[in-house]
């Protein structure tokens, strides 16, 4: 399932295989209320962090999201 959102400043994507969402794999998103603000707090996961160093990986993962759509 390959699902997205756009708003005034932020296009968010989410692909799913099995059980675990590509969301929950790359990081976790956190809101709160700060002076009557929603604040976010995003931490990177793993997958994310070896997304960024290796382009092979991200370039594999986008391949198939984008075959999917086909």
């Amino acid at each position: 399932m390959v699902y997205n959102k756009n708003d005034k400043s932020d296009i968010w994507i989410g692909y799913e295989l099995g059980s675990e969402t590509l969301m929950k794999l790359t990081y976790k998103i956190r809101g709160s209320f700060d002076s009557g603000a929603r604040m976010y707090n995003i931490d990177h996961e793993q997958m994310y962090v070896d997304m960024c160093r290796s382009p092979k990986l991200l370039k594999d993962m986008m391949r198939k999201i984008l075959s999917s759509l086909h």
